[in-house]
């Protein structure tokens, strides 16, 4: 097709594919953000219908801002892959369908309003380092009094427990995203996005 392909960021030096650390860390601070702080408090930190993450993590220039503990590494990988993807569209049709440039229908067409994106193989692997810098953190921690025991239950936490919030974040999207083909299951191939 004539489809631009988005392609996957690159290391400037080796041209391999990367997954930056500055892209881990920005999920990880928004799976953060939602187990460490209670809804209302989330709810506070509204300020004109977008969350003040400041007044929760604390700000750089005041020297208390939790995420400059944390520093992660790029991931680095050896290939990519194409991937053709499809927009699934809602607002044309109650059930949903496959959108196909002015019109969505439940026929599954490759081609059409369509678009191919350089991906990392679903089975490769890569080295990367997550480091908590806790000496650093215990030496702000007890000058800032605002959500500092959220910041200190979390630092103070094991690996484990780090990956047990990102594990059980990634299931309850995943759930979500299951529900949602299951409510919409009309149209062709959803019956594989489900048992996918």
């Amino acid at each position: 097709g004539s489809n631009d392909i988005k392609t996957f960021i690159k290391n400037g030096l080796t041209n391999k594919p990367i997954v930056p650390g500055s892209s881990v860390k920005g999920a990880l601070r928004s799976i953060v953000l939602e187990s460490l702080f209670t809804k209302n408090q989330i709810n506070g930190a509204i300020d004109r219908g977008k969350i003040n993450e400041r007044s929760l993590f604390g700000q750089a220039d005041k020297g208390d801002e939790l995420f400059r503990f944390i520093k992660i590494s790029d991931a680095s990988f050896s290939d990519t892959k194409l991937c053709n993807t499809k927009i699934f569209n809602l607002s044309s049709t109650e059930d949903g369908g496959w959108k196909h440039g002015n019109h969505t229908n439940n026929s599954y067409k490759p081609e059409g309003f369509n678009t191919f994106y350089e991906i990392i193989p679903v089975s490769s692997k890569s080295i990367m380092s997550l480091s908590i810098a806790e000496i650093a953190f215990k030496n702000y921690s007890d000058k800032v009094a605002k959500f500092s025991n959220e910041k200190e239950r979390f630092i103070k936490s094991s690996i484990q427990d780090l990956f047990k919030i990102i594990n059980q974040h990634t299931k309850n999207y995943l759930e979500k995203e299951k529900g949602f083909f299951e409510k919409y299951n009309q149209a062709d191939n959803t019956d594989k996005i489900i048992d996918s």
